[in-house]
C-alpha cells in the first residue's frame, strides 16, 4: 500500500481458522494492538446496532487488551520505520496524533540522552518536557485498578544540562506526564541535552520540549 499521508493507520487481520499470530510484550508510544470485543458494562453485542433513523452510526467495537495481558502484534519491517526521531519533540503535539509525535532511544542505547540545539545562544528562563504516561491505553476510573503505579514509558529519573555542560536539574521518582523547571536566574546557552537515568520496562519516550 502507498501511504498518501502521515497518519494512524490500522492493520487488519481477519480471523482464519488454523492461523495464529506472534505476540510481542513490547510497548510503543504510539502502536497499538485491538481485537474486536465488547466492554459487557456499557455494551451488549460486538457491534453497536442503533434504530434505523436515530442518527447514531453503526460501528464494531476494537478495544485494546488491559495490562499486563497487553499485547502487540510481534512484526518486523523490510524498511524499518523512522517513527521516533529527535525532532518529534518540536512539533508542539504532546501525544500520539497522526504520527507517533514521540522521542524514544535506539532500544540497544544503554546511556539515552537527547540533545537540542539552537544556531546561535538564547536566554532560557523555563523548561518543559512532557513525558509517556500512557496516551495509548484507556484510563478508567480508579475502581477498575491498574498493574503498575508509574506507567511503564515514562521516565522515572532524569537530568537536565546545558550543551555547555552546566547542570540545571536532576529529577529522581518522577511519575508526571508535564514536568517544568523555573529557573531562579536566566541561563544563555546553546543547547540543552535531557540524560535518562531510569525507565520502566518499555522505551523511555519524551513527546515535547518548550522553552522559554
Amino acid at each position: 500500500a502507498q501511504l498518501s499521508s502521515t497518519a494512524h493507520y490500522f492493520v487488519m487481520v481477519p480471523a482464519q481458522p488454523d492461523i495464529h499470530l506472534h505476540l510481542s510484550t513490547a510497548q510503543m508510544p504510539g502502536v497499538l494492538t485491538v481485537s474486536q470485543k465488547m466492554n459487557a458494562a456499557v455494551a451488549k453485542s460486538l457491534v453497536q446496532t442503533p434504530p434505523e433513523g436515530s442518527g447514531v452510526d453503526t460501528f464494531a467495537f476494537w478495544l485494546p487488551e488491559r495490562r499486563p495481558k497487553a499485547r502487540n502484534l510481534a512484526v518486523k519491517f523490510h524498511q524499518p520505520l523512522a517513527l521516533y526521531r529527535p525532532a518529534n519533540v518540536i512539533n508542539g503535539l504532546n501525544r500520539p496524533w497522526r504520527g507517533t509525535n514521540a522521542w524514544t532511544p535506539a532500544m540497544d542505547d544503554n546511556a539515552p540522552a537527547l540533545t537540542l540545539r539552537w544556531e546561535e545562544q538564547v536566554e532560557v528562563r523555563k523548561v518543559s518536557i512532557t513525558f509517556d504516561t500512557d496516551f495509548d491505553h484507556p484510563m478508567e476510573s480508579v475502581l477498575m485498578t491498574h498493574p503498575e503505579r508509574i506507567m511503564p514509558g515514562c521516565i522515572r529519573a532524569f537530568r537536565v544540562s546545558t550543551a555547555e555542560g552546566v547542570r540545571l536539574a536532576e529529577v529522581t521518582e518522577n511519575h508526571q506526564t508535564q514536568w517544568t523547571l523555573d529557573l531562579p536566574a536566566p541561563v544563555t546557552t546553546s543547547g540543552l541535552r535531557i540524560d535518562v537515568l531510569e525507565h520502566g520496562e518499555a522505551p523511555p519516550a519524551i513527546f515535547n520540549v518548550s522553552c522559554f
